[in-house]
């Protein structure tokens, strides 16, 4: 409760600065508008960092074959006063330091100043700032953007790319310890990550790829296409992941919904709903620990298993194909072991929930 308050009092603190500076997407409706572009070259190391600190606009990275960062910014200034519109474009520049491993550009506001958004709202004046950005395609990536959103083709060294109040739309992360983090963000897409961190509060995301992931989101609508592994930390909304071997992971008032499963699960639930529409032939073990979730698993004929469970004012539906060794139900609790198909087979579920039903689809 703590946790959510302080989100709440943050984005009510924020709103200000959102109520008086564009993100770039909608239209500046003033009756004047200026406008300045910076550019600037660097000669960098193939494997050099690239650090972007901006705010309210775009950054639009695009990975090449030299060993050159080129950046390009544009900032326009909006309003009805022209004087104001002018003044407050002289105050918006870019800051940049850089040596053959590392280029750094920071926006500035009103010459550092924090309250810049008070003159915004006392003059009315909006303001967008653009980056467009080559970099070398083995560049590490450290980019932040609020108020705006990210767009990178292609990274093939490690990226760390946070964005509030905005969006990504990423291609391909195809190194080792990518991290992405985002709050309050709706707009984000990565068509493939090979190994990496995602950080998500009060957004929605989608990833069509990835091989390993670590996530760790709260009020996220969060959707994987194939992963290999994912270990997820997940409360409230919903986790989707089409496809995946090895799962683990603990949520509350989580929808968990996955599809094929050719691996191991292993997940800790409260409250919520858990759902498996298939488990493999040839998938592994499933383990699950709840409280107030309703869990359903549907499995291929020759997904053989043994199975233990320990249930406490819980169902167990689907069983008609089960081999029962014990089944003891009494005073609301139900404790069931046997198998599934071949006796031997080393598949083995385990299920301990409490005030949540437990059902098996044979598929």
């Amino acid at each position: 409760m703590n946790r959510q308050l302080y989100k709440l009092t943050f984005l009510l603190l924020i709103l200000p600065t959102a109520m008086f500076a564009s993100n770039g997407k909608e239209k500046m409706k003033g009756k004047h508008t200026k406008e300045k572009t910076i550019t600037k070259e660097f000669s960098v190391n193939s494997d050099a960092l690239l650090k972007v600190t901006n705010s309210y606009g775009t950054v639009q990275l695009t990975s090449w074959d030299k060993n050159t960062v080129a950046i390009e910014v544009t900032i326009q200034t909006n309003g009805d006063s022209e004087s104001k519109v002018t003044e407050r474009l002289a105050q918006i520049g870019v800051d940049f330091t850089n040596t053959n491993d590392m280029v750094n550009a920071k926006t500035r506001f009103n010459d550092g100043s924090k309250a810049w958004w008070k003159w915004n709202k006392r003059n009315n004046v909006n303001v967008t700032v653009n980056y467009n950005i080559k970099f070398p395609k083995g560049n590490e990536l450290d980019i932040s953007n609020d108020h705006g959103k990210i767009f990178l083709d292609k990274a093939e060294n490690k990226v760390s790319l946070s964005a509030d109040y905005g969006g990504m739309e990423i291609g391909e992360l195809l190194s080792h310890h990518n991290t992405l983090s985002f709050d309050y963000s709706n707009d984000v897409t990565v068509a493939y990550i090979k190994d990496g961190r995602i950080n998500a509060d009060y957004s929605s995301f989608s990833v069509k790829e990835a091989e390993n992931i670590k996530l760790n989101a709260d009020y996220t609508q969060s959707v994987f296409g194939k992963v290999r592994n994912i270990e997820y930390r997940c409360d409230y909304k919903l986790l989707q992941i089409e496809e995946a071997n090895n799962v683990q992971g603990a949520g509350d008032y989580l929808s968990l919904r996955l599809g094929k499963i050719s691996g191991n699960v292993d997940l800790k639930a409260d409250y919520g709903s858990i759902k498996i529409a298939e488990m493999t032939n040839n998938a592994g073990n499933i383990d699950i620990e709840s409280e107030y979730a309703g869990i359903k698993i549907g499995y291929q004929p020759n997904y053989f298993f043994s199975f233990e469970f320990n249930l406490e004012y819980a169902s167990l539906k689907g069983d008609e194909n089960f081999n029962f060794n014990i089944k003891r139900i009494e005073d609301g609790e139900g404790y069931y072991k046997g198998y599934q198909g071949n006796k031997s087979n080393s598949n083995h579920i385990s299920i301990n929930s409490e005030y949540g039903s437990v059902r098996f689809t044979k598929l």
